[in-house]
């Protein structure tokens, strides 16, 4: 007997430890599993906490994109977001510290993506890559292509590229600030 009561006291302390070890993030107003969404969750910044990374459509339709990392969290219960258009489709990958986000519509009209890479001395991912590119469905042509590298300060319209003078650095606290850089 003694030696159940051992074992349920030991296993009631590994999952108890084992649930406030957990992320509790509270996702954004909004979101809403049965619209369309992807969802990431790593640890992005390398403390050995999972992170959190959810792009989905809110009740307008309007893809929004919240990034959560734990530490911030644990801290002050703040994360990152900003809104991007209106897409149907999402999809999040993360290797070699860098999260991408790639969104689109059912119909292969609209791509853009995104490739964010995480700067510990900002404790927040730094914008380093966006892309879009536009189709006209029948007969599929491409109408327009945009592509901004904020590595080495080149952009591309359509083919067309210029350097954009000093590098830009776009974080996720400030990316809605700069989207003319972006959407122009």
């Amino acid at each position: 007997m003694k030696t159940i009561q051992t074992l349920l006291a030991t296993l009631l302390c590994l999952f108890t430890f084992g649930a406030q070890s957990q992320n509790d993030f509270k996702l954004p107003e909004g979101y809403n599993e049965e619209r369309p969404n992807a969802k990431i969750e790593l640890d992005f910044d390398g403390d050995g906490a999972k992170d959190l990374a959810i792009a989905y459509s809110d009740e307008e339709g309007a893809s929004k994109i919240a990034v959560y990392f734990a530490s911030k969290w644990a801290v002050d219960k703040t994360y990152y977001s900003f809104s991007w258009g209106n897409h149907t489709t999402y999809k999040l990958s993360f290797s070699n510290n860098s999260l991408y986000i790639d969104l689109g519509d059912d119909y292969g009209y609209v791509f853009t993506s995104f490739k964010f890479t995480y700067d510990s001395d900002l404790i927040n991912f730094r914008l380093m890559n966006y892309s879009t590119t536009e189709y006209m469905l029948h007969p599929r042509v491409l109408l327009s292509s945009k592509n901004l590298n904020l590595q080495s300060g080149e952009y591309s319209i359509d083919g067309g590229s210029k350097k954009i003078g000093p590098q830009y650095f776009i974080n996720l606290s400030d990316i809605e600030d700069n989207a003319y850089l972006l959407k122009d």
